[in-house]
C-alpha cells in the first residue's frame, strides 16, 4: 500500500509538472488553490467552445512577396550594369548578349542606340522629356547592312522573352538633314564618335527634329514639338504623353554610356526595399507568434 500510495504521489507530482510547464508554455500561471484551478478549466472550456483563431491576414503574406519581389528586381538590374557603359534595361541586354554569343561578336558591335546618344549637360533639365522623345531610337539594336541577314536568321530562330527593335544601318549613310528649330532636340544631345555616327546624325534629323517648346500652345507653331514634361507632338494633329512612368524618373532614362549616376539610385533604391522587406517580414513573423500563441492555448 505504501508503494502504491508513494506512485500515485510521484504520478500527481508529474502531472503537475506538466500542466506546470504547458501553462507557463502560453503565459499562465499555475494555480495554486482548488478555486483557482475551477477557474482554469472553466475558461479552458469557454476558449475551447468558441470559434478556432483566424488566419493570419493573405495581405501580411502579399506584403512580403512584393517586397520580395521589389528587391530580387533591384539586384537583377544592379547586376546587369555592373561592368558595363550602359544604361538599358537587363531584359535587352540579356537578349543582345544572346545573340551576340551565337553570332560569335562583341556586344558592342550591336549597339543599342541610346549607348551612342547623350543629353548635353546644359540641357540636363529636359532629360527626361529628350528621354520621350528618342525611345523608339534609344531601346533598338543598330545593325550594320554587312550583318543584317545573320542578325535575322540568330533573332527569327529564338525566343528572346522581350520586344527587340532591329534598326538596319546602311554602310553608306546620307547626310543629315537641316535642323528647322534652334530649340531642337537635335542641339541637346551629343552623338558618341565612331562608325555609327554618320547614320545617327541622319536619323535624327529626319525623325526626331522636335523643337522643345516652353508652354503647350508653342507646338500649334512647330510640326513637332515637346514640353519639358513629356507632352509630344509627333505630326500635324498626333499627341502623345507616356505617362506610364514619371518623366523625372531617372531608373528608367536609358541614354548615355555612363552608368555611374544610374547605379547609385539603384543602390539606394535596394537599401530602402530591403528595409521595406525586414518590416513586412516582422510583421508577418508577429501575426504567425500572435496565431501561435492561440493555437496553444
Amino acid at each position: 500500500l505504501i508503494d502504491d500510495a508513494r506512485a500515485g504521489v510521484q504520478g500527481v507530482a508529474g502531472a503537475r509538472e506538466a500542466l506546470d510547464a504547458r501553462l507557463a508554455h502560453v503565459g499562465v500561471p499555475m494555480p495554486a488553490t482548488a478555486e483557482e484551478l475551477d477557474q482554469l478549466l472553466a475558461l479552458a472550456e469557454q476558449e475551447a467552445s468558441g470559434p478556432a483563431p483566424q488566419a493570419i491576414d493573405f495581405a501580411l503574406n502579399v506584403a512580403l512577396s512584393q517586397a520580395q519581389a521589389t528587391v530580387r528586381e533591384l539586384d537583377r538590374e544592379i547586376e546587369a550594369l555592373r561592368g558595363e557603359r550602359t544604361n538599358l534595361p537587363p531584359d535587352l541586354l540579356a537578349a543582345r548578349a544572346r545573340i551576340a554569343a551565337a553570332l560569335d561578336l562583341p556586344a558592342q558591335a550591336l549597339p543599342f542606340g541610346g549607348e551612342l546618344l547623350d543629353v548635353r549637360t546644359e540641357f540636363s533639365d529636359w532629360s527626361g522629356a529628350i528621354e520621350r522623345v528618342l525611345a523608339p531610337l534609344s531601346t533598338a539594336l543598330l545593325v550594320r547592312d554587312d550583318l543584317l541577314a545573320r542578325v535575322r536568321r540568330v533573332v527569327d530562330g529564338m525566343h528572346l522573352d522581350v520586344r527587340l527593335v532591329l534598326d538596319a544601318v546602311p554602310l553608306a549613310p546620307e547626310p543629315p538633314s537641316a535642323v528647322r528649330d534652334e530649340r531642337s532636340v537635335i542641339h541637346r544631345v551629343r552623338v558618341a564618335d565612331g562608325p555609327l555616327a554618320a547614320y545617327l546624325h541622319r536619323r535624327l534629323g529626319d525623325e526626331f527634329d522636335y523643337a522643345c517648346v516652353a508652354h503647350p500652345d508653342e507646338l500649334d507653331d512647330v510640326d513637332r514639338g515637346v514640353t519639358i514634361t513629356g507632352l509630344l507632338k509627333r505630326s500635324r494633329r498626333r499627341y502623345e504623353k507616356n505617362d506610364r512612368f514619371r518623366v523625372d524618373d531617372r531608373r528608367r532614362w536609358v541614354l548615355g554610356a555612363d552608368n555611374a549616376h544610374k547605379l547609385d539610385l539603384l543602390l539606394h533604391e535596394l537599401s530602402a526595399a530591403k528595409r521595406a522587406e525586414r518590416a513586412a517580414r516582422e510583421r508577418l513573423d508577429q501575426a504567425q507568434h500572435a496565431r501561435d500563441g492561440l493555437v496553444a492555448r
